[in-house]
């Protein structure tokens, strides 16, 4: 399906987004892909998967997120505002349990963005993609399942590229070496 293509084009900017050390311009291609995958959400919602409106609307907002803490706008009004809107898309395209899923998931990427380390963002995103996973898997959203496994692998790498090396450098230099 057409719809598919819009996914991937999202799912290529996710993964490269994590090859990207700076948190500013990490955030900035994720708003930019989370606006594409709202609309792969959205395109598959209305093929008939509804369920699919949940990740829809949590997609678009946590676009609007990302755009908002590149500037590190972090505040409680923020943070609040932003799990009442959650809960409201939750309640309004709730389908069963499974709607839960991407709401844990995208409340976990909010308190990692929280913590302003983009180390933390590397490592908790597995978590979040795994949720995001099996919730893409229920609603047929491949081309998302594609994107959850590419961030996995792509979290991982980053993981060894930009903190297990950086770390061993510096261990190195401590002794030395």
């Amino acid at each position: 399906m057409w719809i598919h293509l819009v996914g991937l084009i999202a799912t290529t900017l996710t993964v490269l987004s994590y090859q990207i050390d700076d948190r500013k311009k990490l955030l900035t291609v994720q708003t930019i892909s989370g606006s594409i995958m709202a609309a792969y959400y959205g395109g598959l919602g209305l093929l008939g998967s509804k369920v699919a409106f949940t990740a829809m609307g949590i997609n678009f907002i946590d676009a609007i997120r990302n755009y908002l803490f590149i500037e590190k706008a972090k505040s409680i009004k923020l943070v609040a505002s932003y799990l009442v809107i959650i809960g409201l898309i939750t309640y309004f395209t709730w389908s069963g349990p499974l709607s839960l899923l991407p709401v844990l998931g995208t409340v976990t990427y909010l308190f990692l963005l929280w913590l302003n380390d983009v180390r933390y963002i590397r490592r908790g995103v597995i978590i979040v993609a795994l949720l995001w996973d099996v919730y893409n898997y229920n609603t047929g959203a491949y081309a998302a399942m594609v994107c959850d496994w590419f961030i996995i692998i792509s979290s991982l790498i980053a993981v060894y590229r930009f903190d297990i090396k950086k770390e061993q450098k510096l261990g190195d230099v401590a002794n030395g070496n």
